[in-house]
């Protein structure tokens, strides 16, 4: 079984500054939003709409599991991320700057399915997912992921039904081998969304930063959550 990603957990008042050096970026930077009709559910503070989609809906009605990493030797049940194999043409709800749709997929098998794109994400680059639904009982995401060059990928939650819709640091995974391979489990902290049982929307976001003037650019594919089985 090829060894995961390895995720680093945000590291105090240095990573803070890189991501607020980020979000000072990309907030002067247009949005794109890929479906005009998607009912937005929150602005953040950096300016970014956080969109539901009808995979939003379903997420929240009827999610569909699927052990997506068994090949991997992972046997829990995912669901998919809105959008998260990227083979839409429009990347339905995903507002991104930079970003775009790659042929390079990721070797991921699921269901018997090849995956055949991916979402490129140069340095300076961001991605942010449509909204999903998760509980407190969906601790972590996973995905696949490929690195060009010595930056970094760093991820974070939003849930836009909350009182103060800002975007959460979850974790960093430094550039390593240039083939594809999945990540370590990365926290999706539900608790954020409130501490009451229940379903709460939530959004992801990927942001790439480059490192030691370097390039940075990333590729991602396979966008799942884990719900844990009780």
């Amino acid at each position: 079984m090829p060894r995961p990603m390895p995720i680093r957990p945000p590291r105090g008042r240095a990573a803070a500054a890189v991501l607020a050096s980020a979000v000072c970026f990309l907030s002067t930077t247009a949005w794109t939003a890929t479906a005009s009709a998607d009912q937005v559910l929150a602005t953040t503070p950096a300016g970014i709409d956080i969109l539901s989609t009808p995979d939003t809906t379903q997420s929240c009605s009827a999610p569909q599991t699927v052990s997506a990493f068994a090949a991997l030797g992972d046997l829990r049940d995912y669901v998919l991320a809105p959008g998260g194999d990227f083979e839409q043409k429009s990347l339905d709800g995903w507002q991104v700057t930079k970003a775009k749709q790659d042929g390079d997929a990721s070797s991921l098998v699921v269901n018997e399915v090849e995956s055949e794109n991916s979402l490129k994400i140069p340095a300076g680059g961001s991605a942010t997912s449509p909204a999903m639904c998760v509980d407190l009982y969906y601790p972590t995401l996973r995905f696949m992921a490929k690195s060009q060059g010595k930056g970094q990928l760093n991820v974070q939650v939003v849930y836009p039904d909350s009182d103060n819709p800002v975007f959460h640091d979850a974790g960093s995974i430094s550039a390593g081998s240039k083939n594809w391979g999945a990540t370590a489990d990365v926290p999706v902290y539900p608790e954020r969304g409130g501490v009451d049982p229940g379903m709460r929307r939530v959004a992801l976001r990927f942001t790439s930063v480059a490192a030691g003037g370097d390039t940075g650019d990333w590729k991602i594919d396979d966008l799942y959550v884990d719900p844990k089985r009780l």
